[in-house]
């Protein structure tokens, strides 16, 4: 009985309480850098940009950066190369997909930062497959873009992992009814002086 109360209640955590996944960008390309984080819905597989439910990206150039964040700014995906499991999010950069952040302008200027993964022939920048960067571009032209080539399918970020209220409410339950069951598998009964474990298979 108290096998399947556990496995009642593992079936149902499971199956209703998937929440956000956050994964941990840090990445070098060239002399700039991405760095910070993006959020999900929690679903695995091939995500779109529905899934991506939040972003916190700080871009560098090497001279100069600036912060990205939701839902100021943007995360727009294309095509199905993004994907994603509970410990990565990664890029097919064969097909012609890409995550691309933006700000919607850089205060200042007016001009536009981005982060864009891109793979195939999307061209963010009409430059190579790959990672590319830009802080501060002018409107319309993407020069001063940093880029760093990729091939393959590539991990873009990996999870933190940071339970949320939900898992920790639940592993207080399963942990409930494990103490329950063994509590009710050790209770000690009598029998001619000796002391016997009830429920025990060799008794």
């Amino acid at each position: 009985m108290t096998r399947n109360v556990l496995s009642y209640a593992l079936a149902w955590a499971s199956l209703c309480c998937a929440g956000p996944i956050t994964y941990n960008v840090n990445q070098t390309v060239g002399a700039g850098s991405v760095t910070g984080t993006i959020t999900t819905d929690g679903n695995s597989g091939t995500l779109g940009s529905g899934d991506i439910t939040g972003f916190n990206i700080t871009v560098s150039n090497g001279s100069s950066m600036i912060q990205l964040t939701s839902p100021t700014d943007a995360a727009t995906v294309f095509g199905s190369g993004l994907s994603a499991t509970s410990t990565g999010l990664f890029l097919d950069y064969t097909q012609n997909s890409g995550l691309l952040i933006e700000g919607v302008n850089t205060p200042t200027t007016g001009n536009n930062t981005f982060v864009c993964w891109e793979g195939g022939t999307l061209n963010c920048t009409n430059g190579p497959t790959g990672i590319d960067i830009c802080v501060d571009c002018s409107n319309g032209s993407n020069a001063g873009a940093v880029i760093l080539d990729q091939s393959g399918v590539q991990e873009i970020a990996s999870t933190t992992l940071t339970p949320e209220p939900s898992s920790l409410l639940l592993v207080g339950l399963g942990a409930g009814v494990l103490g329950y069951g063994r509590r009710k598998s050790i209770t000690q009964r009598t029998s001619g002086g000796r002391r016997i474990l009830k429920d025990h298979p060799c008794c």
